[in-house]
């Protein structure tokens, strides 16, 4: 009996490595650029510029079949906030891992996206924790995320030197 167990077992362990090695592995890119949003966000007077230099890794995962069902892209990012009518300025740096799940439609951010601190002041934008979006409509949050909750009073009142 313990011979048909293990004869079992073993073509088993066979099937198995035969259905894992037939899968189609998940593929990886890495992009490097400048990215320049004149309007990134509004403040009263003015629209906030940003600039920076994004670093992009996206991870695409398959079915058994070949068909993509989730994208994972890692966004790490250095550059800064200003006010252009003014000059002002601050630095801005994130890190976050954006999940596409190409079944369920859904888009989840998570990690520091920002912490924008001034000397003396404090943080002016905090953008950091979880959130998720199914289309437009947001179905999940944790964390503080200042411009998906419209705090944005004290990076407006910087930059535009208030």
């Amino acid at each position: 009996m313990r011979k048909l167990a293990l004869i079992i077992g073993l073509a088993s362990l066979q099937l198995l490595l035969v259905a894992t090695a037939a899968a189609t592995p998940p593929t990886t890119t890495t992009a490097e650029f400048p990215r320049v949003s004149p309007h990134f966000l509004t403040c009263p007077g003015f629209d906030v510029l940003g600039q920076w230099q994004i670093t992009r890794v996206t991870t695409t995962f398959y079915d058994q079949s070949g068909t993509p069902i989730r994208i994972e892209r890692h966004l790490s990012y250095v550059g800064s906030l200003s006010n252009p009518s003014t000059g002002t300025s601050l630095p801005d740096a994130g890190n976050v891992l954006v999940t596409v799940d190409l079944q369920t439609g859904t888009v989840t951010s998570d990690g520091r996206g920002r912490v924008d601190t001034v000397p003396g002041l404090g943080v002016v934008l905090h953008e950091s924790g979880m959130f998720t979006f199914l289309g437009d409509e947001l179905i999940a949050e944790a964390g503080q995320h200042d411009t998906l909750d419209g705090n944005l009073g004290p990076l407006c009142n910087y930059l535009s030197g208030r």
